[in-house]
């Protein structure tokens, strides 16, 4: 999936929303769902410029975090 393509395919979940005071549930175990979602994080993350992104920021409930530790260097 090109970079372009991910606006198409996540909105982002912004303030009023309520999902964003909703705890996210744990990760057990790191599976081929997670890693496509994390995938799909970063891919927002670079696509919105951002520095982190968190999972319930994209809507998806699972405690998961992506950063761009180079933005922050």
């Amino acid at each position: 999936m090109h970079a372009t393509d991910i606006k198409s395919l996540i909105t982002l979940v912004i303030h009023p929303d309520p999902r964003l005071k909703t705890k996210s549930e744990e990760i057990k175990a790191v599976d081929d769902e997670v890693r496509n979602n994390l995938e799909r994080m970063a891919m927002a993350m670079d696509y919105f410029r951002g520095i982190g992104l968190a999972g319930v920021q994209i809507g998806y409930m699972k405690q998961a975090f992506v950063m761009n530790y180079d933005a922050i260097r």
